[in-house]
């Protein structure tokens, strides 16, 4: 007996809709962080595309003078891939980035 093989009824339930999460906490300590940073640097992520907030990150990331790295293996498009200001080696990782994360820098 294959079960993989056998036909069966189901009953597949309704989708459940997913709320969206809306302005992330922070923003403003993100924006003072940026304004801080010597090297400042950015992870863009799947919410950006979602959120239909690319045309922001690009004002960000000129305002600031930060590389745009895509987060690894985005669904969505979060930055231009033709921007001057992305850096993208296919591997999606930071390499030579100095990060303030929670008030301790760590070296890439």
């Amino acid at each position: 007996m294959d079960l993989l093989a056998e036909d069966t009824e189901v009953e597949v339930p309704p989708r459940t809709p997913t709320p969206r999460a809306g302005p992330a906490a922070g923003l403003d300590r993100a924006a003072v962080l940026l304004g801080r940073a010597a090297r400042p640097a950015i992870v863009a992520g799947d919410g950006v595309g979602r959120d239909d907030a690319v045309r922001a990150l690009v004002r960000v990331a000129e305002t600031c003078g930060a590389p745009v790295h895509h987060q690894p293996m985005a669904d969505c498009l979060d930055f231009p891939t033709t921007h001057p200001h992305v850096v993208d080696d296919g591997s999606g990782f930071l390499t030579g980035q100095t990060l303030d994360v929670a008030g301790g820098s760590a070296y890439l």
